[in-house]
């Protein structure tokens, strides 16, 4: 009786301690859905200047667009509206481009093209070179997502001269790169090697993990269109590493398809189709629509080549589908020659040739020599299969002459290779996931200056919570101690 009635101060305290405990854990500010991450936000930024808000919601904006598009829209929608109402064109201009870029991510080009032009016009006005020739970069990049090459490079040539001008080594390098994409999407190997050598030259003045990655997966590209599979997979997956250490689902997705392509060229089927259901997990995952037909397309051929060729179609269907709302001719004539190829392994021939000759016309006005080469054959196989010799001759000759013609010289091809053992260690070494976690988030996609007061307040909260009950356990435990074990206590502390 002695031993429950002097513990009876214990008992009410915890008793007190744990009613005041119990309400607060439901009032931890958790993360939870869009409109409570909303409420957190606003209140995490109030107080602070205006001009301080834009410029935090345009970073987090960024920092979730490639992996949380629909979050990354709120904030920048925000900085909208108080730019607006500021009268701040400078930071309306960068949040246009920042809005364009999210639904460039989500497949929404048109859009995109229409934001980048209001931030060009902005900035023009203001004088700005630095935010004019950014959003060049980005109207060029839309081009290209359009397969409109030529038009792309007119764009990214003058926003490449702007920024040396301007001694802005970084985006001029960023620019050199895609440059060198447009070349290599329309099949200019050399000029593509010489514009990602320039670019990784530039490197050394900068230390950014994305770029890094953007940049190793068009060399990957150059070395696997060159059937050099094993120097492909080298950049290939030193990409991945340092996507996964940045936590970048975009190019994660992308990354996955690359090395997907190599292995389906290598004929490891079974490696290949899970490679690129994960990328097309990804993508659908994070709503990045413009990589989803590539993956679609390379699923389909696996599924050719297992036999089951309705099934292919189905994907060939699906992707053409998207292509087209995309309006994304280069992706739209790909999916126009799996069809085709599906429907020559089913011998329907004349529904073959008139799938082939849409896609020729449309690769013929974006200037895509590698599918135009693929059309070739293809039509090559499907006349031979009618009997129609001549006229197979006519795209055999066709075909073997523009695939020569992609092909760069040897020489070239080993210059290449040189340049890029020359290039500075950072660029391209063997990094270890522990060695870029210590590195700071990329230019493109950094960290806010300041997260949400939810993502602050919760570890600390807790942290609090569970010091103060392992206090009072402590306690309580001591308490029993003393008076249920008074008479022991000489024995207990000389054992």
């Amino acid at each position: 009786m002695m031993k429950t009635r002097r513990n009876k101060p214990i008992q009410l305290l915890l008793r007190i301690v744990a009613a005041a405990i119990f309400p607060m854990v439901f009032l931890i500010p958790l993360p939870g859905n869009a409109q409570e991450q909303k409420v957190a936000a606003d209140s995490s930024l109030s107080g602070l200047p205006v001009a301080t808000q834009i410029k935090i919601l345009n970073q987090w904006s960024e920092a979730y667009r490639n992996n949380n598009p629909a979050k990354a829209e709120q904030f920048v929608r925000k900085a909208i509206g108080l730019s607006k109402q500021t009268a701040n064109d400078t930071a309306l201009a960068l949040s246009f481009k920042n809005l364009g870029n999210i639904n460039y991510v989500t497949g929404q080009l048109d859009s995109a093209l229409i934001l980048y032009h209001r931030a060009y016009e902005i900035y023009r006005q203001l004088n700005d070179s630095a935010g004019w020739s950014t959003c060049l970069n980005n109207i060029a990049i839309v081009h290209t997502g359009f397969g409109e090459f030529d038009k792309a490079i007119n764009e990214l040539l003058r926003a490449t001269d702007i920024k040396l001008k301007l001694n802005d080594l970084y985006m001029a390098s960023i620019f050199m790169r895609s440059t060198g994409d447009c070349y290599y999407y329309k099949g200019d190997y050399k000029n593509a090697m010489g514009y990602y050598v320039k670019a990784s030259k530039l490197t050394r003045y900068f230390d950014d993990p994305q770029f890094s990655v953007q940049l190793q997966i068009s060399i990957g590209s150059i070395f696997e269109a060159l059937n050099d599979f094993g120097k492909a997979l080298d950049y290939y997956q030193n990409a991945l590493v340092i996507a996964d250490s940045i936590n970048d689902l975009y190019f994660k997705s992308i990354i996955l398809y690359d090395i997907g392509l190599v292995y389906f060229s290598m004929e490891k089927y079974p490696e290949a189709f899970d490679l690129l259901n994960r990328s097309l997990a990804i993508k659908e995952d994070i709503n990045f629509t413009q990589g989803i037909p590539n993956a679609l397309i390379l699923l389909g051929k696996i599924y050719e080549t297992d036999g089951k060729p309705e099934k292919a179609n189905e994907l060939y269907i699906r992707s053409m589908k998207i292509s087209y709302e995309l309006k994304d001719k280069h992706l739209l004539v790909k999916s126009l020659n799996s069809i085709a190829g599906n429907l020559l392994t089913m011998q329907h021939y004349d529904d073959a040739l008139d799938y082939l000759s849409q896609s020729l016309e449309i690769a013929t006005e974006i200037g895509a020599k590698p599918e135009i080469s693929d059309i070739y054959r293809e039509m090559a196989l499907t006349f031979a299969a009618l009997r129609q010799m001549d006229s197979a001759d006519f795209y055999l000759d066709h075909y073997l002459k523009l695939e020569d013609s992609l092909k760069p010289d040897e020489s070239a091809v080993n210059a290449f290779a040189d340049s890029l053992q020359k290039a500075p260690a950072s660029t391209f070494k063997k990094n270890t996931a522990e060695e870029i976690g210590n590195n700071e988030p990329p230019s493109p996609t950094p960290k806010p200056d300041k997260l949400p007061l939810e993502f602050l307040m919760a570890p600390a909260i807790l942290i609090i919570l569970l010091t103060g009950i392992c206090i009072i356990i402590f306690v309580t435990f001591a308490t029993g101690l003393f008076y249920g074990n008074r008479k022991n206590n000489k024995r207990l502390f000389h054992k």
